[in-house]
């Protein structure tokens, strides 16, 4: 949480390119997160289909 703080705390100063830094730290760590769930279900949809 204390990144999302410190995020959160840049976004709103004025500087424009800390303002960007910030968005694409966020779009980073969202497609790494997206990239991370998808890896995992197919893992455990793979469990699943060889257990059946």
């Amino acid at each position: 949480m204390p990144m999302a703080k410190q995020l959160i705390a840049d976004s709103l100063s004025q500087d424009r390119s800390i303002y960007l830094r910030v968005l694409n730290e966020i779009r980073y760590r969202l497609k790494r997160n997206q990239i991370a769930y998808l890896s995992h279900r197919k893992k455990v949809m793979k469990m699943i289909g060889s257990k059946t």
